[in-house]
């Protein structure tokens, strides 16, 4: 906790009591520049606030509170970073509401500047699954941060990709980075920072997923980017709007595209007609920014070579270089029970020689 200024505790005070997206915390930033006024006289701002955030403020008004607040964080092995800090994201405080502060548990790329969104629908098809996560593995492999969200879906397998890459990954959540949500996802947040990635958030820890801040949040995603790519989604998607926070921010659009007979490339489509720029292969992002490929990553990746494994895992991969198969399909033709045989899926999936699809499908990792 020593490692924080007295300004910056109190700007985690003010921030947490009146919410970081609040008008009223706008005004008095706007006002004052500081959060040092209000501490020292938190009374004469009642007027710039709703009761109810008042009342936070004076309920939370005191260092003992806060040393609390800094030892939630901790204790979820995460750390504050505020707005001005030398390792607060160089691109993210170009757009036009960076967020004041970031919770981050993990580790923050060293090169900030070379990042990329990869976002989609959270109900993908199998050939959207599987390029968003080429695509991810071949920008991590070039060097290259990638950025998502976490949902169920493209946001997934981007992360799963990038996991397969060089590249730590970057996951913003619309919640407390101490939440695991959705359940399904729940196993991808420890691995992610295991390999170097991070979780981010704008929310302290124990905010729980609430609609409008998913929405929030999405600035955040292509403002860590250069640009955005949109692998699928309907015509509403909610991925659309990191689409348009992208255009907003003077960023990079992206799509890839997709049949006109299918819903899942309805926006990928329209943003095409609108400027957004085709990506098939991991080359049309890098060399739009003129990024070399750093790790030597292919365009069109296959699987990779044939590892030594004995036991059951060596029966597992020998399985699924058949073809890709369900979880009750690999219990009945390995002849294991589910205990163990998630624990060797799992322990393979970490190593990176499997890699597991939305329905309990698994599949050699490319």
């Amino acid at each position: 906790m020593d490692t924080y200024s007295q300004e910056q505790r109190h700007f985690l005070w003010l921030s947490e009591s009146l919410g970081s997206a609040s008008q009223a915390l706008d005004r008095v930033l706007a006002l004052f520049g500081s959060p040092e006024p209000v501490w020292e006289e938190p009374e004469s701002f009642s007027p710039f606030m709703q009761p109810a955030q008042y009342k936070r403020l004076m309920d939370n008004h005191s260092e003992a509170w806060i040393d609390d607040r800094l030892d939630q964080v901790e204790s979820c092995g995460a750390r504050v970073i505020f707005s001005g800090d030398p390792d607060y994201p160089v691109l993210l405080a170009r757009i036009p509401d960076p967020p004041s502060l970031l919770y981050v548990r993990g580790s923050l790329p060293a090169d900030m500047a070379r990042a990329v969104g990869i976002v989609g629908t959270r109900r993908p098809s199998r050939d959207g699954v599987k390029t968003a996560r080429e695509l991810a593995h071949d920008v991590s492999d070039a060097g290259v941060t990638v950025v998502s969200g976490l949902a169920r879906g493209i946001d997934a397998a981007a992360h799963e990709g990038a996991m397969l890459g060089q590249t730590g990954t970057l996951a913003v959540l619309g919640f407390g980075v101490d939440i695991r949500q959705p359940a399904e996802n729940a196993g991808m947040f420890d691995l992610i920072v295991s390999k170097g990635g991070a979780l981010v958030s704008e929310y302290p820890p124990g905010t729980a997923p609430f609609a409008g801040n998913f929405v929030r949040r999405n600035r955040i995603i292509s403002g860590l980017s250069q640009g955005t790519v949109l692998v699928e989604g309907a015509e509403d998607s909610g991925a659309m709007i990191t689409l348009k926070d992208a255009q907003k921010q003077g960023r990079v659009r992206f799509a890839v595209p997709g049949s006109i007979y299918q819903i899942n490339s309805t926006a990928p489509n329209a943003l095409l007609k609108d400027g957004a720029l085709c990506v098939t292969c991991a080359s049309d992002i890098l060399s739009r920014f003129g990024w070399d490929r750093a790790g030597g990553a292919a365009d069109a990746p296959g699987k990779k070579p044939r590892p030594t494994l004995a036991g059951l895992q060596g029966k597992i991969y020998d399985l699924l270089e058949i073809e890709d198969m369900g979880f009750s399909e690999l219990a009945e033709a390995a002849g294991q029970d589910a205990a163990t045989l998630s624990a060797e899926l799992t322990m393979m999936e970490i190593e990176g020689y499997i890699t597991a699809l939305p329905g309990n499908v698994y599949r050699i990792a490319t």
